[in-house]
C-alpha cells in the first residue's frame, strides 16, 4: 500500500478518531461483518504481531506505516 492509501484504511478503522489503533477501534470496525468475536480478537492480535506492539497498547500511524 502507498502512503496515502495506508492512511486512508488507518483512519477508517480508527474509529474514535484520537489518532491511535486499539482493540476496541479493531473490534468496532468488524463488528458488522460476519467474522465472530474470536476471530476479531485474532485479527487485533496480528495486527499487533505486524507493528510489533504488546496486545494491550495502540497502534500510532508511524508504527503502522513502518510495519506495513
Amino acid at each position: 500500500m502507498q502512503g496515502k492509501s495506508l492512511r486512508f484504511w488507518f483512519d477508517v478503522i480508527d474509529g474514535d478518531d484520537d489518532g491511535v489503533l486499539s482493540q476496541y477501534d479493531v473490534i468496532q470496525c468488524l463488528k458488522d461483518t460476519s467474522y465472530d468475536e474470536k476471530l476479531q480478537t485474532m485479527i487485533w492480535i496480528e495486527l499487533c504481531d505486524m507493528c510489533n506492539t504488546p496486545i494491550d497498547s495502540t497502534i500510532s500511524f508511524k508504527q503502522f506505516k513502518l510495519h506495513n
